[in-house]
């Protein structure tokens, strides 16, 4: 019974996750631009596709992580696109949930063409309370660019939290902080981005890995 228990507890502690992700949405509708997953290599005219894999790992007990972006030279979240990293629609999201376990996923976006970067993410977790949201402070910059009918592989931007061992940023949390990492996983990534975006040519990918900030 205590093994029953145990694992019946795993898939519930999710399920308040539906809700905080609902209230998510509508704090950050306002000031981000809605966007859906690339699913064919002919991106519309003026646009290109950005494949970037979005990893977290050992932020306690989180349920949703997203990385954001902004053109370069912007002020402020008004135009921010979101690489959604993780959330209840990735795969092994209900299954795999101790906190020090690699928790993220592929993102394939078609946005317009021009210069970026990723300042900052979004993450939230559980508390008894309720729900907490992590934030950056202060922001980063990562920079990248992409050209009007380019597919581009920016590698993988891994964030390890809570690891003083290593050089650190700090979160609007005190007790809360974390690492970037630029990892180089095109291998697994455009095999995996092949079976995501139709008439995808791994060949044709340019691969134009972010800069360690």
């Amino acid at each position: 019974m205590k093994h029953l228990a145990h694992s019946f507890a795993r898939p519930m502690r999710r399920i308040g996750g539906l809700l905080c992700m609902w209230m998510f949405a509508m704090l950050t509708a306002c000031s981000t631009v809605p966007q859906k997953p690339a699913t064919s290599a002919q991106a519309p005219a003026g646009h290109g596709t950005v494949l970037v894999r979005v990893t977290a790992n050992s932020l306690k007990k989180m349920f949703s992580f997203s990385l954001e972006a902004r053109p370069s030279g912007s002020k402020g979240a008004q135009q921010g696109i979101f690489f959604a990293g993780w959330g209840m629609q990735s795969e092994g999201y209900w299954t795999v949930v101790e906190d020090h376990l690699d928790k993220g996923q592929l993102v394939a976006l078609q946005i317009p063409a021009g210069s970026y970067e990723f300042y900052r993410f979004h993450a939230q977790t559980a508390t008894i309370a309720g729900t907490k949201s992590i934030t950056p402070n202060p922001y980063f910059s990562v920079p990248f660019n992409v050209s009007p009918g380019e597919t581009v592989y920016l590698g993988e931007v891994y964030f390890q939290f809570n690891d003083r061992s290593r050089p650190h940023l700090r979160t609007d949390l005190g007790d809360t902080f974390f690492a970037i990492s630029i990892r180089d996983n095109r291998a697994k990534d455009l095999k995996e981005a092949t079976g995501k975006i139709a008439g995808l040519d791994k060949s044709a990918v340019v691969i134009r890995l972010l800069k360690q900030p």
